[in-house]
């Protein structure tokens, strides 16, 4: 089990239509194996290049019939190969609304205490929908 924290910094929070375009299925871009991501990157014509700090750096670009969106970041791997921080920053538009929205991203997503044994209990107050 990982601990995931994503960290929205700066401007407003939306959500983004270029991090679910990566695969078809969402969650594969949010992995903690390095080759699933890099393919979620591939299949979105992303270019990657590696820092000299031995850092991957990743750019892509996602367009829709309303709008488009672009993104680059930085991914760093932990001792064990595993994805530890992803650092992503971005710029977006749309027509959705009938008028042109405009809007930039930051965020930081963290893996860590992979492995760790957790209990979850059901909170008391669950109300079930209907």
């Amino acid at each position: 089990m990982s601990c995931v924290r994503l960290v929205p910094r700066g401007g407003r929070t939306r959500r983004s239509t270029a991090l679910t375009s990566l695969s078809s299925r969402p969650a594969g871009a949010v992995t903690p194996d390095p080759a699933t991501l890099f393919k979620a990157l591939k299949s979105a014509n992303a270019t990657t290049a590696e820092n000299s700090d031995g850092t991957l750096h990743f750019e892509y670009a996602a367009k829709s019939k309303d709008g488009s969106s672009a993104m680059s970041g930085d991914v760093t791997l932990d001792a064990d190969g595993r994805i530890a921080k992803v650092a992503l920053a971005g710029r977006w538009q749309s027509t959705a609304k009938g008028r042109l929205d405009t809007g930039t991203f930051t965020a930081t997503l963290e893996l860590f205490d992979y492995g760790v044994k957790v209990k979850v209990k059901r909170p008391a107050d669950v109300v079930k929908a209907k």
